[in-house]
């Protein structure tokens, strides 16, 4: 009753697909590989009915070739999964691997120092733990085989372009249950460029007619941040972000811990001799305390806020805050582009407030500039993570504003998007 082929798994998944897309409220043009990817800029909480599959298929696999019983192990069944895919073939395919990389040994990639990843050589493993490499590298060979048909697919694959910008989105099971259909059909639509634009509808043969009311073609891109007709709901939009980032400046200005934790780990290494103990004589506690009295302003460009600088300019950034005790100034800029132009939205913003820079140096300002970019659909650049660092902000506090500024500008762009078609709008 176990030799089940790989075929009759796969039409069973298509029927699951079926079922996940109409309670999703996704159309049926959504590629099934943006459903189970578990990297990248979204990631859902579904799994692959294959990948389970052929997961359970190498550790029977396993278990039998490592058997107690020495009957079996000698002469292990065969674990019959039809022509299409061989689970015994795969196997040993997947413990060759494992077998390689013992050979080459850790490695290490990212910002993380060498030896900080926990590498235990396949051969030096425990029977269950073999198993549970074996099936872990199973699901890591199905995800590239996704992510290789995501990037074959014109439309859609777009979101590999710049998903290695933003920070990866993982939506849990307890937020679908709370979310409302709508909005994570919004959000895994626009995500993938499948939102029933006049672009698209054209596209799938709809209507004829694919141009916005300002006369250019409308595509999503266009309608959630190019269209000149809507500057008034973008300036909203970005306003709605700029709130959520000045009250977490106002905050850590007000509680004395704005810029504290960079100048903690800017903190010089104290290297202890072997069999000497490590002196505290007032270091860690010294590097922490604020520098004399300081206090740092905070200066927003909203409505209703103080615009007082500390030097006298004509430029406008978002957010300034500044020490007059350590001569510090910090501008913060700013943006909501859609996500295929984060990068040139940062550039630009860099290269906008040059002068200014210039200008607070010149008056004696040690001046550092922040370019900060969400994106429309909700993603946040990763540009975002210097300036709360800065800030004092710890990793769990980061992830917290993180999720609510990505809640912020998605439901702000999934109402920009369902008044696309109205002249008329009201912020409320």
């Amino acid at each position: 009753m176990y030799e089940i082929a790989l075929s009759r798994v796969e039409l069973i998944e298509r029927l699951y697909n079926g079922y996940i897309r109409k309670w999703t409220g996704l159309p049926r043009i959504i590629n099934t590989s943006a459903l189970y990817r578990k990297r990248g800029a979204l990631q859902l909480p579904l799994t692959s009915i294959v990948e389970i599959f052929k997961a359970g298929k190498v550790r029977t696999v396993m278990m039998l070739r490592e058997s107690n019983d020495q009957a079996i192990s000698d002469n292990p069944p065969d674990v019959r999964t039809a022509r299409k895919w061989d689970a015994e073939k795969a196997t040993d395919d997947i413990t060759a691997v494992l077998k390689h990389k013992d050979i080459i040994g850790s490695t290490q990639t990212g910002r993380a120092g060498l030896g900080s990843s926990d590498f235990r050589p396949f051969s030096r493993m425990t029977k269950a733990e073999r198993r549970l490499s074996a099936t872990g590298q199973v699901r890591i060979l199905e995800a590239d085989k996704r992510d290789v048909h995501l990037v074959q697919c014109a439309q859609q694959g777009q979101v590999v372009g710049w998903e290695e910008l933003v920070v990866e989105r993982k939506i849990s099971w307890k937020e679908i249950w709370e979310w409302s259909t709508s909005r994570l059909s919004f959000l895994v639509r626009a995500t993938y460029d499948v939102l029933p634009s006049p672009v698209n509808l054209v596209r799938w043969k709809i209507q004829e007619e694919d141009k916005c009311m300002c006369g250019k073609v409308a595509t999503m891109k266009h309608i959630l941040s190019n269209c000149h007709l809507a500057l008034d709901r973008y300036t909203w939009r970005h306003n709605k972000v700029l709130e959520k980032l000045v009250e977490v400046a106002e905050e850590q200005a007000e509680a004395g811990r704005y810029g504290m934790k960079a100048k903690q780990e800017l903190r010089p290494i104290q290297f202890v001799p072997q069999g000497k103990t490590k002196t505290t004589k007032g270091t860690e506690s010294e590097s922490m305390a604020p520098e004399g009295n300081e206090r740092w302003e905070v200066a927003a460009d909203l409505a209703g806020r103080d615009r007082v600088l500390p030097i006298n300019t004509s430029k406008r950034p978002d957010l300034v805050l500044w020490s007059t005790v350590t001569k510090e100034v910090h501008l913060v800029e700013l943006t909501v582009p859609h996500e295929d132009n984060i990068s040139e939205a940062h550039e630009r913003k860099e290269r906008r407030y040059d002068k200014l820079v210039e200008e607070c140096e010149d008056a004696g300002w040690k001046t550092l500039q922040f370019s900060v970019e969400v994106g429309c659909r909700g993603f946040v650049a990763e540009s975002t993570r210097r300036w709360l660092k800065v800030a004092g902000l710890g990793m769990k506090q980061q992830a917290r504003l993180i999720r609510q500024v990505q809640e912020q500008v998605e439901k702000a762009s999934h109402w920009i998007w369902l008044k696309r078609d109205d002249s008329t709008w009201n912020e409320s």
